[in-house]
């Protein structure tokens, strides 16, 4: 979601000609694959400290060669939507008229869902999962941006990528979790699929259906979803899946309807974000809050729930990717979190993670019961 508007005003008003300056060398080192370079750029610049931005350049620089092929592409992704806004491209308007035409057609037009004109705007280019789907992919903006600004250091690492736009919408049911895949099933074709788990399940019941699309992961299993997928109810998953096949944007018809007949509440599609690593709205927890190290005390909580519970592995592990990154985080939970009755929660917690993070619980399972001589 955008930041209350007294709080964008400010930081807007901070913006001068060479604040500008600096958010295009950003954006330009982004498209080289310079995560480093371009987190530096956004520092220099006015911006919201702790930001998701912010937030997902550490992810890239901080992994750097670890990073996996599929970050990379959604990576490429964030930042193809991200350039479209920064530039004259008519695809995000455009995308922003579908969006409310057909998702926002009964709101008050002097307060829509609340808000003031413009912040309701604001917040639809920001939050409105539909619309940033309607522009990176069914407008062709991953495709613009993979053919006129993103650099060979870039799209290198993302084995897969270049099939990333061509990416269709579909319906599917989340039906459970095992290890680190998410096992649904294509509504379109009846069939199972094992999908990367990365974190698309948080939050959501069993048999919970959504919509979303399918990628290349670069690696096994082969698919995950591009981003998390949106909810909706059964009736309009399948319909979307469908629909979908008629066109590149008839499935935004079966949301109107879905609207129009009330199976769907307005504003259904604000989301908040993700981050690249994993698809828990907001982005993953740095830490919680208590007595000690917060990436500490997040630990300690995930690892009573997997010892208690062993299966809860696969829901629960995409909630430490945040804090398997910083390299302070990481000394700390080796540190606190690797007595010897922690080893079994680890390994559990390895085979629900994906490279990096598998290899990285494996080693804090290694670590456990192991202290070097005083």
């Amino acid at each position: 979601m955008m930041p209350p508007p007294a709080a964008r005003d400010d930081l807007m008003a901070r913006y001068d000609e060479d604040a500008w300056r600096t958010v295009d060398a950003g954006a330009a080192a982004e498209a080289q694959g310079d995560a480093e370079g371009a987190l530096q750029l956004h520092l220099a610049g006015p911006h919201v400290p702790g930001s998701l931005r912010e937030h997902m350049l550490s992810e890239v620089a901080l992994l750097a060669g670890d990073a996996p092929a599929w970050l990379h592409a959604r990576w490429i992704a964030k930042q193809a939507y991200r350039w479209l806004l920064l530039s004259d491209d008519a695809r995000p308007r455009e995308a922003l008229q579908m969006t409310v035409d057909a998702l926002y057609a009964d709101v008050d037009p002097g307060r829509p869902l609340g808000w003031d004109p413009r912040d309701f705007v604001d917040q639809v280019i920001a939050a409105d999962w539909v619309c940033a789907q309607l522009t990176t992919y069914d407008l062709g903006g991953l495709d613009a941006f993979l053919a006129e600004r993103a650099g060979p250091a870039l799209t290198t690492p993302a084995a897969g990528a270049d099939g990333w736009p061509l990416a269709t919408m579909s319906g599917y049911r989340l039906v459970d979790v095992q290890d680190d895949q998410v096992v649904a099933v294509d509504l379109l074709t009846s069939r199972t699929v094992r999908l990367l788990n990365v974190g698309a399940a948080w939050g959501r019941d069993v048999n919970t259906c959504v919509i979303g699309r399918l990628a290349s992961t670069g690696a096994e299993p082969r698919l995950m979803f591009e981003s998390r997928p949106l909810t909706v109810d059964d009736t309009t998953a399948l319909q979307v899946a469908r629909a979908a096949t008629l066109g590149r944007t008839t499935w935004l018809n079966v949301l109107a309807e879905a609207r129009a007949a009330g199976r769907l509440e307005a504003g259904f599609s604000l989301c908040l974000p993700t981050s690249l690593v994993c698809d828990l709205p907001g982005g993953p927890p740095s830490g919680v809050a208590g007595e000690g190290d917060p990436a500490v005390v997040l630990c300690d909580l995930v690892l009573d729930e997997v010892t208690e519970t062993r299966a809860a592995a696969g829901f629960l592990a995409p909630v430490l990717f945040g804090v398997l990154i910083a390299p302070q985080s990481l000394r700390a939970i080796r540190e606190d979190c690797t007595r010897p009755s922690r080893r079994e929660a680890w390994l559990a917690l390895a085979a629900a993670c994906c490279p990096p993070f598998r290899e990285r619980c494996a080693a804090l399972a290694d670590a456990c019961g192991w202290r070097p001589a005083a």
